[in-house]
């Protein structure tokens, strides 16, 4: 509900709904040479265009050392391993 948020959805022209698709495969270690700068936070991919806009107001919590950052994962999509 941000208005960064908001300005995401609008640079991207739809909204997010397939995070699970926000990876890039086969990095290993070679962001730098895989995503090109100023492309990180959507890992380069012109489905996640939005999310790097250069803004000041991405809604942020500050952490401070040895500070708590409750999350709460939920896996959608059953993988085998480790």
């Amino acid at each position: 509900g941000s208005a960064a948020c908001r300005a995401a959805v609008a640079a991207n022209g739809a909204p997010f709904t397939a995070w699970d698709d926000l990876r890039v495969a086969g990095v290993a270690g070679r962001d730098r040479q895989r995503i090109p700068d100023g492309r990180l936070c959507s890992g380069g991919l012109p489905a996640y265009r939005g999310l790097d806009l250069a803004r000041t107001d991405w809604p942020a919590t500050r952490v401070g050392p040895g500070g708590a950052l409750p999350m709460t994962y939920v896996s959608t999509i059953p993988h085998t391993g480790t």
